[in-house]
């Protein structure tokens, strides 16, 4: 944690082996910030991960391990690789300071210390971080407002498409948290699970799968029957009415990860893996993997949910019919991840049945 007292400025971490110049160094600096002194270069990673700080001094020729090595552990370690680091160096060497630069150190300074330009330097560096942390903390609270608000834009769509049908909006939710559990446990099925920000993007991107929907005349989403025929060749557009929404969102706005994402979602989640889906009727690997994860989740919310021409199936009938008698509807290998998580499904089922 940042010194909180008045006449302390930041944390440094000092890594240098030679007592005199060690020792030096503190006293220059210690009036003014809060300052660990470590002799080995291995040490530095654990000290900075546990206790943070605002600069570390390194000093390039330690007798465990280079400099450089540690400079690099430092930057590769996404809680320790923005700190700036000013390397020590008992001489003057344009390869090695060309080298450190890249290795991502901000300065350096060079033995004999000079007092008054090694506090202004560890001064300068001190408030540019300060001043980089207080813009990355702004940008962060900006971006997750921007982001909540897009979010609830982007499911009331979701749900104004929901709200034609007979459905109600919390298909929007169940559907949602049923691909996460989905795309979290691909490992179980041989696939790369999600993760992160791709992990969110796929998320999100569910709830317009049915956006084309708006685009559907009343007398059939309101019908209280079965579709003929006819009525269900219109319905099936729903789905290129919703990429092409999302299409013409892209022309406007640009393209992003997660209308792309969103309009495949939105073009082929009702593709089967054996091609007997539509629009295209394409099957397998043709099928982009965001949109067969949504297959899964919505058909399980359509057997589990009423409609007014059919009842609901339970859980167990629900997990039965899709994973014996309809071998050729999904990916297999999504089937395994649905039968290792399916309870998951039975609790976002419960939790999200009606509003």
């Amino acid at each position: 944690m940042r010194e909180t007292t008045f006449d302390k400025l930041g944390k440094i971490v000092l890594v240098e082996d030679e007592s005199t110049v060690g020792s030096l160094i503190c006293s220059i600096l210690e009036t003014h910030f809060d300052v660990s002194w470590l002799t080995e270069g291995l040490s530095v990673l654990p000290l900075v991960q546990e206790f943070g700080a605002d600069l570390i001094l390194l000093d390039i020729g330690l007798p465990d391990i280079s400099g450089f090595e540690v400079c690099k552990l430092l930057k590769a370690d996404p809680a320790t690789q923005t700190i700036p680091i000013i390397f020590v160096t008992g001489h003057s060497d344009p390869n090695e300071e060309t080298l450190g630069l890249r290795l991502g150190a901000v300065d350096f300074v060079t033995k004999p210390i000079r007092a008054d330009m090694l506090l202004m330097r560890v001064k300068s560096h001190i408030e540019l971080k300060k001043h980089r942390d207080d813009l990355r903390s702004i940008i962060d609270e900006k971006t997750h407002a921007l982001g909540h608000a897009y979010r609830g834009v982007i499911t009331s769509m979701a749900i104004l498409a929901e709200c034609r049908d007979e459905e109600t909006g919390k298909h929007v939710q169940r559907a949602k948290n049923y691909v996460r559990v989905l795309a979290e446990n691909l490992h179980l099925g041989g696939y790369d699970s999600f993760a992160g920000l791709e992990l969110e993007i796929l998320t999100e991107s569910a709830v317009l799968h049915d956006v084309g929907k708006i685009g559907i005349r009343d007398s059939i989403l309101e019908k209280p029957h079965r579709l003929t025929a006819e009525e269900f060749e219109a319905m099936k557009k729903h789905t290129l009415l919703g990429r092409d929404a999302i299409a013409k969102t892209e022309q406007l706005f640009g393209t992003s990860t997660f209308l792309r994402c969103a309009r495949d979602i939105a073009e082929f989640h009702h593709e089967r893996w054996d091609g007997t889906g539509y629009p295209h009727g394409i099957g397998g690997t043709e099928i982009p993997l965001c949109a067969r994860i949504m297959a899964l989740a919505d058909v399980y919310d359509a057997l589990t949910m009423p409609r007014s021409y059919k009842r609901k199936y339970s859980h167990d009938q629900a997990v039965h019919m899709m994973t014996l008698e309809s071998p050729g509807h999904f990916d297999p290998q999504l089937l395994n991840v649905f039968r290792h998580k399916a309870n998951a499904f039975q609790v976002i089922h419960a939790k999200y049945q009606t509003l």
